[in-house]
């Protein structure tokens, strides 16, 4: 019987798919992907270029010029995002030079490293809009873009791939019409060129935080992955050491057009105009007196001095910078796993530069605007008691504005940290990502960059999943003995953990975390851990404090100690409420019921978190947080009955304690 070449196509993409590309169909990219995605040839990037002069031999040049031709000619995974020799004629033009004679060699470098991914075989089915999951050999985030209406992708936000999908034996080629050509300017200076955010420009320098970014250290130059040791150990995938430690910062800016447009303020009913009317609406959102939305007293403002952090102005611009880096798909798109069931709301916290103040992300999993996947900021609360998402802020098409050191995005409309949003915060169960206490882990693009497959596994895939050896000294907010072996594991789907990575210690352990500023109020706080035989005894401390006697994390939530019973195996107890409160009692919890693991390779079978013997909650206990502040959990190994020694933290939770009651099981 002859077989069809569409059968034979079909076939071959099929292979392809479960071969080397993770994620597909988490992407927001379709086509038809037998006859328009794939294009097949048996060559290696290398002689793809070479053969192809006519199209590709000024990239050519500057492969054999740089020498990183050899890498294109080598077996290995690579994408090569290809320019044309229009493309490359271009960009001698915007810099006013004739031919690539004309650059240095260490700029032609650049140039050929902001074009190839090594390690990785990335096809347009497994991009998503925001950022793509492996960093270029430059070390630059490389951003997707699909708003243009002729369904072509933009990367890093002007350069359109005109052919996609090219299939080599040692990668995949997207040829572009257009260089990629990342800014070497940072984000401070990026944003102060932009004129279509002058207003709040001027506001950013006034206060200071342009000279605070222009002065950062863009990179620790004293860190040298080969200065230490890697362990072997595996978890599904060896460890690994971060490629770099580099800082960053991220800022929400409003344009001068959606300030003019704002006339919700009392004091402002013609919008915003002038640096004098930003600065009313600064008073306005921050000020306590009458007519004011804010929380702070008068006598705390400090009005001539921009630069002072008391100052009005100073604090609004404050609370649109966080210290680390963000694409739009790292505020929380890319942590909303497979683990997640998607009819759950999700969110994430984010440390501001305003000092102590938190920003909210959810993703509402029943509203849909432009952009609403990257996540709504600062949701207010309706008259009803709930979460009104289209009062969330968000961000527009202008967003990924990307820079050496950080991004700014455009938001939709002016955010501050209000009295009211205060409120709402402190009265809410507040669900924290221990990897999110970390800048380290989003800046390096370690947290967020997992990739799946169409059954929604990645585990023992090294190119799908990451374990991260931290090294000594290396997270801020962390402190350790030197004997302490702390890991990050990549979201996983091997793992039941909330957004399937955790923070994972072994040996002889002693280290304290920061958490995020958590705000006012009594709270009972909880540790989410995931018990397995192979964990050892330890204590644990809350800021310096005892939480109580040494916890056993070896003991299976079923452990008569524990007592877990999964809910419906008990006719009097069908729902488990009852199993609920005896375990409070010893001081644990059941996991919440919102995710799960997505394949059973360590026996997490169970339906979701609550069903599960392996997933608990231990109650560290009730605190009384006079001010919004940050706290520290220490954990302290002191020995094992299981004959090894792990310990791993999935998330921390702070429960206001009159929602106890009535909390849920979500």
């Amino acid at each position: 019987m002859k077989t069809s070449n569409a059968f034979k196509k079909k076939l071959l993409y099929l292979l392809l798919l479960f071969s080397i590309s993770p994620g597909l169909f988490q992407s927001c990219y379709t086509e038809d992907v037998v006859d328009n995605y794939f294009t097949f040839t048996g060559e290696l990037i290398g002689n793809y270029i070479e053969s192809r002069p006519e199209r590709f031999s000024e990239f050519q040049r500057l492969l054999d010029t740089t020498g990183v031709m050899g890498l294109m000619k080598a077996y290995g995974l690579y994408t090569c995002f290809l320019p044309t020799n229009d493309a490359m004629n271009e960009y001698y033009q915007n810099h006013e030079k004739s031919s690539l004679e004309d650059f240095s060699i260490d700029e032609l470098e650049t140039i050929c490293y902001n074009h190839i991914i090594k390690g990785d075989t990335l096809a347009t089915l497994q991009f998503s809009e925001g950022a793509l999951s492996t960093m270029s050999m430059s070390g630059r985030f490389i951003s997707v873009d699909f708003r243009d209406t002729t369904s072509t992708i933009f990367m890093n936000g002007t350069a359109p791939i005109i052919e996609k999908d090219i299939m080599l034996h040692n990668g995949v080629v997207h040829v572009l019409g257009k260089t990629m050509e990342p800014s070497e300017d940072r984000v401070s200076s990026r944003l102060m060129q932009d004129a279509k955010f002058s207003l709040f420009a001027r506001a950013f320098e006034r206060t200071g935080y342009k000279l605070i970014m222009d002065d950062a250290l863009l990179e620790d130059l004293t860190y040298d992955p080969e200065n230490f040791v890697l362990s072997g150990f595996n978890h599904t995938v060896p460890e690994e050491l971060p490629q770099y430690r580099k800082f960053g910062y991220t800022i929400l800016a409003e344009s001068d057009s959606t300030l003019a447009s704002y006339t919700a303020c009392p004091k402002l009913p013609n919008g915003v105009h002038t640096l004098d009317d930003l600065y009313t609406l600064a008073e306005y959102f921050y000020s306590s007196k009458p007519g004011n939305v804010g929380l702070y007293s008068d006598g705390d403002e400090v009005k001539d001095d921009y630069t002072d952090k008391r100052n009005y102005l100073n604090r609004y611009i404050a609370y649109h910078c966080m210290t680390r880096t963000l694409l739009s798909s790292r505020f929380i798109k890319d942590y909303d796993t497979p683990h997640h069931f998607k009819i759950y709301d999700m969110y994430e916290y984010i440390e501001t530069m305003l000092e102590n103040r938190l920003l909210e992300v959810k993703i509402d999993r029943n509203f849909t605007a432009p952009n609403s996947e990257f996540g709504l900021f600062n949701c207010k609360m309706a008259a009803d008691g709930k979460e009104d998402a289209s009062t969330g802020i968000l961000l527009t098409d202008d967003k990924d504005n990307e820079a050496i050191n950080g991004y700014y995005h455009e938001i939709d409309q002016p955010l501050a940290y209000t009295g009211e949003f205060e409120s709402a915060l402190s009265s809410k169960r507040l669900r924290i990502e221990a990897a999110c206490f970390f800048d380290e882990l989003a800046t390096n693009n370690m947290r967020g960059n997992a990739k799946w497959n169409p059954n929604g596994s990645n585990h023992g895939e090294r190119d799908k999943t990451h374990a991260y050896q931290i090294p000594f000294g290396y997270l801020t907010g962390f402190t350790c003995t030197e004997s302490t072996e702390f890991t990050y594991i990549g979201a996983c789907s091997a793992y039941e953990d909330f957004q399937g990575d955790e923070m994972y210690a072994r040996d002889s352990y002693n280290f304290t975390m920061e958490t995020l500023p958590i705000p006012a109020g009594t709270y009972e706080v909880r540790m989410s851990y995931q018990p397995t035989a192979y964990r050892g005894i330890a204590q644990v401390y809350w800021d310096s404090i005892p939480t109580g006697i040494p916890v056993n994390f070896s003991l299976l939530a079923s452990n008569p100690d524990i007592g877990h019973q999964v809910p419906g195996s008990n006719p009097d107890d069908p729902y488990g409420y009852e199993n609920d409160k005896m375990m409070r009692n010893r001081g644990y919890m059941k996991g919440p019921d919102s995710y799960k693991c997505p394949v059973n390779i360590y026996t997490y079978s169970a339906a979701n978190a609550r069903y599960s013997t392996y997933s608990l909650r231990y109650i560290l206990g009730t605190y009384e947080f006079k001010e919004p502040a940050k706290h520290y959990i220490t954990i302290v190994f002191l020995g094992t009955e299981s004959g090894d020694s792990q310990f791993m933290m999935d998330f921390l939770e702070f429960c206001p304690t009159e929602l106890i009651l009535t909390e849920d099981t979500h």
